[in-house]
Protein backbone atom coordinates (compact mmCIF):
# COMPACT_ATOMS: atom_id res chain seq x y z
CA UNK A 1 0.00 0.00 0.00
CA UNK A 2 2.69 2.50 1.04
CA UNK A 3 4.67 1.37 -2.29
CA UNK A 4 1.80 2.05 -4.04
CA UNK A 5 1.55 5.42 -2.47
CA UNK A 6 4.64 6.36 -3.26
CA UNK A 7 4.49 5.35 -6.51
CA UNK A 8 0.91 6.91 -7.31
CA UNK A 9 3.09 10.32 -5.70
CA UNK A 10 5.97 10.27 -8.18
CA UNK A 11 4.10 10.60 -11.49
CA UNK A 12 1.52 13.46 -9.51
CA UNK A 13 4.83 15.16 -8.90
CA UNK A 14 6.66 14.86 -12.36
CA UNK A 15 3.16 15.78 -14.13
CA UNK A 16 3.14 19.08 -11.46
CA UNK A 17 6.18 20.20 -12.72
CA UNK A 18 5.81 19.75 -16.60
CA UNK A 19 2.64 21.17 -15.83
CA UNK A 20 4.26 24.01 -14.00
CA UNK A 21 6.64 24.28 -16.75
CA UNK A 22 4.04 24.52 -19.56
CA UNK A 23 2.15 27.16 -17.04
CA UNK A 24 5.47 29.35 -17.17
CA UNK A 25 5.57 28.68 -21.03
CA UNK A 26 2.33 29.82 -21.58
CA UNK A 27 3.04 32.90 -19.30
CA UNK A 28 5.73 34.14 -21.05
CA UNK A 29 4.33 33.58 -24.20
CA UNK A 30 2.87 37.04 -25.01
CA UNK A 31 6.48 38.36 -23.98
CA UNK A 32 8.08 36.36 -26.48
CA UNK A 33 5.81 37.76 -29.12
CA UNK A 34 6.13 41.31 -27.76
CA UNK A 35 9.61 40.66 -28.47
CA UNK A 36 9.44 39.21 -31.80
CA UNK A 37 7.22 41.75 -33.12
CA UNK A 38 9.12 45.03 -31.78
CA UNK A 39 12.40 43.44 -33.28
CA UNK A 40 10.50 44.24 -37.08
CA UNK A 41 9.33 47.43 -35.90
CA UNK A 42 12.28 48.62 -34.85
CA UNK A 43 14.24 47.24 -38.55
CA UNK A 44 11.48 49.09 -40.38
CA UNK A 45 11.96 52.15 -38.45
CA UNK A 46 15.67 51.70 -39.21
CA UNK A 47 14.97 51.17 -43.17
CA UNK A 48 12.97 53.88 -42.94
CA UNK A 49 15.58 56.47 -41.96
CA UNK A 50 18.12 55.07 -44.55
CA UNK A 51 14.85 56.15 -47.41
CA UNK A 52 15.00 59.15 -45.90
CA UNK A 53 18.94 60.01 -45.89
CA UNK A 54 18.72 58.62 -49.78
CA UNK A 55 16.14 61.07 -50.43
CA UNK A 56 17.70 63.74 -49.06
CA UNK A 57 21.00 63.12 -50.74
CA UNK A 58 19.38 62.83 -54.06
CA UNK A 59 17.59 66.27 -53.66
CA UNK A 60 20.79 67.75 -53.17
CA UNK A 61 22.79 65.94 -56.10
CA UNK A 62 19.90 66.93 -58.92
CA UNK A 63 20.29 71.00 -56.61
CA UNK A 64 23.95 70.48 -58.00
CA UNK A 65 23.54 68.55 -61.46
CA UNK A 66 21.02 71.49 -62.10
CA UNK A 67 23.63 74.52 -60.83
CA UNK A 68 26.59 72.96 -62.62
CA UNK A 69 24.23 72.75 -65.84
CA UNK A 70 23.00 76.35 -65.67
CA UNK A 71 26.55 77.31 -65.07
CA UNK A 72 27.23 75.81 -68.53
CA UNK A 73 24.43 77.50 -70.15
CA UNK A 74 24.80 80.80 -68.79
CA UNK A 75 28.56 81.11 -68.49
CA UNK A 76 30.03 81.64 -71.88
CA UNK A 77 33.25 80.34 -70.57
CA UNK A 78 33.12 76.52 -69.54
CA UNK A 79 35.82 74.22 -68.98
CA UNK A 80 38.38 76.09 -71.60
CA UNK A 81 35.29 76.58 -74.26
CA UNK A 82 34.23 80.43 -75.77
CA UNK A 83 30.87 81.15 -76.86
CA UNK A 84 30.53 82.51 -80.08
CA UNK A 85 28.51 84.21 -82.61
CA UNK A 86 29.13 83.21 -86.48
CA UNK A 87 27.09 85.04 -89.13
CA UNK A 88 26.25 82.65 -92.41
CA UNK A 89 23.30 84.11 -95.14
CA UNK A 90 20.11 82.19 -94.63
CA UNK A 91 19.04 80.66 -98.13
CA UNK A 92 15.46 81.59 -98.20
CA UNK A 93 15.07 85.34 -97.01
CA UNK A 94 18.69 86.08 -98.03
CA UNK A 95 19.53 87.65 -95.21
CA UNK A 96 22.53 87.32 -92.40
CA UNK A 97 21.75 84.79 -89.62
CA UNK A 98 23.27 84.38 -86.43
CA UNK A 99 24.73 80.35 -85.18
CA UNK A 100 25.77 79.94 -81.94
CA UNK A 101 28.73 77.82 -81.29
CA UNK A 102 31.39 76.85 -78.77
CA UNK A 103 34.74 76.80 -79.37
CA UNK A 104 38.17 76.22 -78.07
CA UNK A 105 38.95 79.55 -76.22
CA UNK A 106 42.55 80.73 -75.38
CA UNK A 107 44.38 84.00 -76.04
CA UNK A 108 43.43 86.64 -78.50
CA UNK A 109 45.56 84.85 -81.26
CA UNK A 110 44.34 81.78 -80.74
CA UNK A 111 40.44 82.61 -80.61
CA UNK A 112 40.49 84.80 -83.36
CA UNK A 113 42.21 81.63 -85.41
CA UNK A 114 39.62 79.58 -84.26
CA UNK A 115 36.93 81.77 -85.13
CA UNK A 116 38.05 82.07 -88.36
CA UNK A 117 38.06 78.39 -89.17
CA UNK A 118 34.71 78.06 -88.33
CA UNK A 119 33.55 80.59 -90.07
CA UNK A 120 35.33 79.43 -93.29
CA UNK A 121 34.15 75.73 -92.31
CA UNK A 122 30.52 77.27 -93.11
CA UNK A 123 26.93 76.52 -90.84
CA UNK A 124 26.22 73.44 -89.35
CA UNK A 125 22.78 74.35 -89.95
CA UNK A 126 21.22 72.91 -93.36
CA UNK A 127 19.30 76.42 -94.08
CA UNK A 128 22.11 78.75 -94.14
CA UNK A 129 24.82 79.00 -96.75
CA UNK A 130 28.28 80.07 -96.38
CA UNK A 131 29.12 83.96 -95.86
CA UNK A 132 33.05 83.52 -97.39
CA UNK A 133 32.95 82.66 -101.06
CA UNK A 134 35.11 79.47 -101.15
CA UNK A 135 37.53 81.34 -103.65
CA UNK A 136 38.42 83.98 -101.01
CA UNK A 137 41.45 83.50 -98.42
CA UNK A 138 41.80 85.20 -95.04
CA UNK A 139 45.70 85.46 -95.38
CA UNK A 140 46.22 87.48 -91.99
CA UNK A 141 44.68 88.63 -88.91
CA UNK A 142 46.17 92.18 -87.04
CA UNK A 143 45.05 92.57 -84.07
CA UNK A 144 45.64 95.39 -81.45
CA UNK A 145 44.96 95.52 -78.50
CA UNK A 146 44.89 99.01 -77.32
CA UNK A 147 42.15 100.15 -80.16
CA UNK A 148 40.32 96.91 -80.04
CA UNK A 149 40.64 96.48 -83.39
CA UNK A 150 41.12 93.83 -85.83
CA UNK A 151 42.63 94.42 -89.41
CA UNK A 152 41.59 91.44 -91.55
CA UNK A 153 43.66 90.98 -94.57
CA UNK A 154 41.75 89.09 -97.73
CA UNK A 155 42.92 87.98 -100.60
CA UNK A 156 42.66 89.44 -104.54
CA UNK A 157 39.53 87.36 -104.89
CA UNK A 158 37.61 89.64 -102.77
CA UNK A 159 37.50 92.16 -105.86
CA UNK A 160 35.62 90.09 -107.73
CA UNK A 161 32.65 89.43 -106.01
CA UNK A 162 29.75 90.56 -106.72
CA UNK A 163 28.03 93.28 -104.89
CA UNK A 164 25.57 91.72 -102.98
CA UNK A 165 28.23 88.63 -101.97
CA UNK A 166 30.91 91.18 -101.26
CA UNK A 167 27.75 92.80 -98.84
CA UNK A 168 27.87 89.45 -97.36
CA UNK A 169 31.23 89.19 -96.51
CA UNK A 170 31.88 91.98 -95.19
CA UNK A 171 29.17 92.39 -92.80
CA UNK A 172 29.66 88.68 -91.74
CA UNK A 173 33.06 89.22 -90.86
CA UNK A 174 32.12 92.22 -88.97
CA UNK A 175 29.30 90.95 -86.95
CA UNK A 176 30.86 88.08 -85.87
CA UNK A 177 34.67 89.49 -84.73
CA UNK A 178 32.81 92.27 -83.18
CA UNK A 179 30.59 89.61 -81.43
CA UNK A 180 33.94 88.77 -79.44
CA UNK A 181 34.07 91.33 -76.42
CA UNK A 182 37.73 92.19 -77.24
CA UNK A 183 37.00 93.49 -80.46
CA UNK A 184 35.03 96.63 -81.30
CA UNK A 185 35.99 97.33 -84.99
CA UNK A 186 37.12 95.52 -88.38
CA UNK A 187 39.45 97.08 -91.08
CA UNK A 188 39.58 95.04 -94.15
CA UNK A 189 42.37 95.05 -96.47
CA UNK A 190 42.58 93.96 -99.61
CA UNK A 191 46.00 91.70 -100.31
CA UNK A 192 47.89 94.48 -97.94
CA UNK A 193 45.65 97.55 -99.25
CA UNK A 194 42.99 98.80 -97.47
CA UNK A 195 39.34 98.78 -99.09
CA UNK A 196 38.12 101.70 -100.30
CA UNK A 197 35.09 103.88 -100.79
CA UNK A 198 33.38 105.19 -104.12
CA UNK A 199 34.49 108.20 -103.64
CA UNK A 200 38.22 106.42 -103.32
CA UNK A 201 38.80 107.05 -99.49
CA UNK A 202 39.43 104.29 -96.90
CA UNK A 203 36.93 103.20 -95.67
CA UNK A 204 38.71 102.38 -92.04
CA UNK A 205 37.43 100.44 -89.03
CA UNK A 206 33.67 99.63 -89.20
CA UNK A 207 31.78 98.55 -86.27
CA UNK A 208 29.30 96.19 -85.88
CA UNK A 209 26.40 98.21 -85.80
CA UNK A 210 27.52 99.87 -88.59
CA UNK A 211 26.22 97.01 -91.18
CA UNK A 212 23.63 95.46 -92.81
CA UNK A 213 22.44 91.61 -91.71
CA UNK A 214 18.58 91.87 -92.90
CA UNK A 215 19.52 93.05 -96.45
CA UNK A 216 17.66 90.99 -99.58
CA UNK A 217 20.02 93.24 -101.78
CA UNK A 218 20.39 91.92 -104.99
CA UNK A 219 23.68 92.17 -107.20
CA UNK A 220 22.00 94.91 -109.69
CA UNK A 221 20.44 96.97 -107.42
CA UNK A 222 22.84 97.04 -104.20
CA UNK A 223 25.27 100.29 -104.10
CA UNK A 224 27.33 102.03 -101.79
CA UNK A 225 26.60 105.16 -101.14
CA UNK A 226 28.80 107.81 -98.45
CA UNK A 227 26.32 110.48 -96.71
CA UNK A 228 26.71 112.83 -94.32
CA UNK A 229 24.77 112.98 -90.79
CA UNK A 230 24.53 115.55 -88.53
CA UNK A 231 24.60 114.84 -84.17
CA UNK A 232 25.40 116.97 -80.99
CA UNK A 233 28.59 117.62 -80.33
CA UNK A 234 29.61 116.55 -76.00
CA UNK A 235 28.23 119.61 -74.96
CA UNK A 236 25.16 120.01 -76.31
CA UNK A 237 25.76 123.20 -78.18
CA UNK A 238 26.72 122.22 -81.76
CA UNK A 239 26.06 120.10 -84.63
CA UNK A 240 29.12 118.20 -86.33
CA UNK A 241 28.91 116.19 -89.06
CA UNK A 242 29.76 112.33 -88.94
CA UNK A 243 30.50 110.82 -92.83
CA UNK A 244 29.28 107.06 -93.05
CA UNK A 245 29.26 104.60 -95.62
CA UNK A 246 25.82 102.46 -96.11
CA UNK A 247 24.63 100.21 -98.86
CA UNK A 248 21.01 101.04 -100.20
CA UNK A 249 19.02 99.56 -102.91
CA UNK A 250 18.92 102.15 -105.87
CA UNK A 251 14.93 101.40 -106.63
CA UNK A 252 14.40 102.86 -102.71
CA UNK A 253 14.46 106.30 -101.54
CA UNK A 254 18.20 107.21 -100.07
CA UNK A 255 16.50 109.36 -97.70
CA UNK A 256 15.19 106.74 -95.99
CA UNK A 257 17.98 104.97 -95.30
CA UNK A 258 19.70 108.31 -94.21
CA UNK A 259 16.68 108.53 -91.62
CA UNK A 260 17.21 105.59 -90.23
CA UNK A 261 21.08 106.25 -89.52
CA UNK A 262 20.39 109.33 -88.38
CA UNK A 263 17.93 107.71 -86.01
CA UNK A 264 20.88 105.10 -85.03
CA UNK A 265 22.98 107.82 -83.31
CA UNK A 266 26.55 108.48 -83.98
CA UNK A 267 29.17 106.21 -84.20
CA UNK A 268 32.34 108.67 -83.63
CA UNK A 269 33.25 109.14 -80.39
CA UNK A 270 32.33 112.32 -78.78
CA UNK A 271 28.72 113.10 -80.37
CA UNK A 272 26.08 112.55 -78.68
CA UNK A 273 22.50 110.98 -80.61
CA UNK A 274 19.45 114.06 -81.37
CA UNK A 275 16.33 112.37 -82.93
CA UNK A 276 15.05 109.97 -80.13
CA UNK A 277 15.97 106.12 -80.80
CA UNK A 278 11.98 105.63 -80.54
CA UNK A 279 11.15 107.28 -83.71
CA UNK A 280 9.80 105.75 -86.66
CA UNK A 281 9.85 106.73 -90.16
CA UNK A 282 6.66 106.58 -92.33
CA UNK A 283 6.43 108.06 -95.86
CA UNK A 284 9.48 110.18 -97.31
CA UNK A 285 8.46 112.34 -100.64
CA UNK A 286 10.43 115.01 -102.39
CA UNK A 287 7.99 117.74 -104.36
CA UNK A 288 9.98 120.55 -106.28
CA UNK A 289 12.72 120.53 -103.62
CA UNK A 290 10.86 120.17 -100.37
CA UNK A 291 11.40 116.87 -98.89
CA UNK A 292 8.14 116.03 -96.33
CA UNK A 293 9.19 113.56 -93.99
CA UNK A 294 6.69 112.09 -92.24
CA UNK A 295 7.69 110.46 -88.58
CA UNK A 296 5.70 109.45 -85.39
CA UNK A 297 4.43 111.54 -82.91
CA UNK A 298 7.74 110.19 -80.25
CA UNK A 299 9.93 112.55 -82.45
CA UNK A 300 7.62 115.41 -80.75
CA UNK A 301 6.86 113.97 -76.98
CA UNK A 302 10.58 112.78 -76.73
CA UNK A 303 13.06 115.68 -77.22
CA UNK A 304 14.74 117.02 -74.27
CA UNK A 305 12.57 120.65 -73.12
CA UNK A 306 14.74 123.44 -74.18
CA UNK A 307 15.32 125.64 -77.25
CA UNK A 308 18.41 124.23 -78.20
CA UNK A 309 17.81 120.61 -77.57
CA UNK A 310 14.89 121.63 -79.79
CA UNK A 311 16.73 123.55 -82.23
CA UNK A 312 19.43 120.18 -82.46
CA UNK A 313 17.16 117.59 -83.12
CA UNK A 314 14.99 119.37 -85.64
CA UNK A 315 17.98 120.78 -87.76
CA UNK A 316 19.92 117.73 -87.15
CA UNK A 317 17.66 115.99 -89.95
CA UNK A 318 17.35 119.38 -91.90
CA UNK A 319 20.50 119.72 -92.12
CA UNK A 320 21.65 116.09 -92.48
CA UNK A 321 18.20 115.80 -95.88
CA UNK A 322 19.78 119.23 -97.47
CA UNK A 323 23.05 117.93 -97.51
CA UNK A 324 21.77 116.06 -100.91
CA UNK A 325 21.35 117.69 -104.24
CA UNK A 326 17.54 117.32 -104.48
CA UNK A 327 16.35 118.62 -101.02
CA UNK A 328 16.56 122.52 -100.71
CA UNK A 329 13.93 122.48 -97.52
CA UNK A 330 12.80 119.90 -94.81
CA UNK A 331 8.10 120.16 -93.91
CA UNK A 332 7.89 117.88 -90.97
CA UNK A 333 4.97 115.56 -90.59
CA UNK A 334 3.28 113.46 -87.92
CA UNK A 335 1.06 110.79 -88.83
CA UNK A 336 0.57 113.08 -91.40
CA UNK A 337 -0.72 116.33 -89.69
CA UNK A 338 1.21 118.88 -88.67
CA UNK A 339 2.53 118.93 -84.89
CA UNK A 340 3.81 120.73 -82.02
CA UNK A 341 7.31 120.24 -80.34
CA UNK A 342 6.72 119.25 -76.50
CA UNK A 343 8.49 122.09 -75.39
CA UNK A 344 6.81 124.34 -78.26
CA UNK A 345 10.05 126.91 -78.20
CA UNK A 346 10.20 125.93 -81.87
CA UNK A 347 7.82 126.63 -84.80
CA UNK A 348 7.81 123.19 -87.37
CA UNK A 349 4.34 123.57 -88.60
CA UNK A 350 6.54 125.16 -92.05
CA UNK A 351 9.44 123.68 -93.80
CA UNK A 352 13.38 124.58 -92.28
CA UNK A 353 15.72 125.32 -94.81
CA UNK A 354 19.49 124.76 -94.34
CA UNK A 355 21.12 126.56 -90.73
CA UNK A 356 24.72 126.79 -91.43
CA UNK A 357 25.18 129.05 -88.36
CA UNK A 358 24.48 125.74 -86.10
CA UNK A 359 27.30 123.75 -87.44
CA UNK A 360 30.33 123.64 -85.65
CA UNK A 361 33.13 125.25 -87.33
Amino acid sequence: MADIKRGSEKPSGRKTKKTARSAGAVKNKPAAKRAKTATPRRRSKKKGGYGFVIAVAAVAACIVIGMVIFDRVSNPNVEGKLKCELYFVNKTTSKLEVETRMIASGDSKTVLENVTSELIAGPKSSSLSVSIPKELKILKLSYAPSEKSLAISVSEEYRGLSISDELFCRSALVKTFTSLDFVESVTINIDGEELKKTDGQDVGGITGDSVLTDSNLTSTKAEYRTVTLYFSDEMGDWLVPEERTIVVNSNSMLEQYIMQELIKGPLNEGLTATVPSDTKVGTISIDGGTCVVDLNPDFLSKIQVGSTNERLAVYSVVNTLTSLNSVKQVQFLFNGVKGEIKGGHLDISSPFERNEDIILK
